[in-house]
């Protein structure tokens, strides 16, 4: 369901707006504007292994068509300072623990302050303490930050510790 919502396959049958836009409309000329507005982060990190933080997030703006170099710069340090990672712009992804590896790809979602964050599973490859504290640094951003976070657990206990609105799929019936 979040790939479909993050255009990555097409939408089979009905319709689907997300961020004002219609999904079935969707093509290569306007998929990287609404990439900006929806973000995603995968459960996998989805990062470049032999590559700096630093240089996956320019990788990304780029790619979302920031032309000029001293934004992208200011954007990222921005960024990293919300994630508490400062100065790790220069370590090299493949030397990164799972949760950190899990903050950058939360770093790379935030970079184009997109109004729809999808999260698919977030913590499915970390154990509980990193699981916690991802879900705790997604959380805070609930709050801080003007985006709707759609996310999706196997994780009970993190349902009950983060209250909000939650939605279970029931045999492809989705509740609540």
């Amino acid at each position: 369901m979040l790939k479909t919502l993050f255009g990555l396959f097409p939408i089979s049958a009905g319709h689907a707006t997300i961020a004002g836009v219609n999904l079935s409309t969707l093509n290569l000329s306007n998929i990287y504007n609404y990439r900006r507005q929806v973000g995603m982060i995968f459960q996998d990190f989805k990062l470049f292994a032999d590559w700096t933080i630093y240089e996956n997030l320019n990788f990304a703006l780029k790619a979302t068509d920031w032309s000029d170099p001293n934004e992208r710069i200011e954007r990222i340090r921005f960024v990293l300072s919300q994630l508490d990672m400062d100065d790790s712009g220069s370590m090299q992804v493949r030397y990164l623990s799972g949760g950190e590896q899990q903050k950058v790809a939360i770093a790379r979602t935030l970079l184009n302050e997109p109004k729809v964050i999808l999260a698919d599973e977030p913590t499915g490859n970390l154990d509980a303490e990193n699981a916690d504290s991802i879900i705790q640094i997604l959380y805070k951003l609930s709050q801080e930050i003007p985006a709707t976070i759609l996310l999706t657990t196997h994780h009970q206990f993190l349902i009950e510790r983060y209250p909000a609105r939650v939605i279970r799929n029931n045999n492809g019936v989705f509740e609540g």
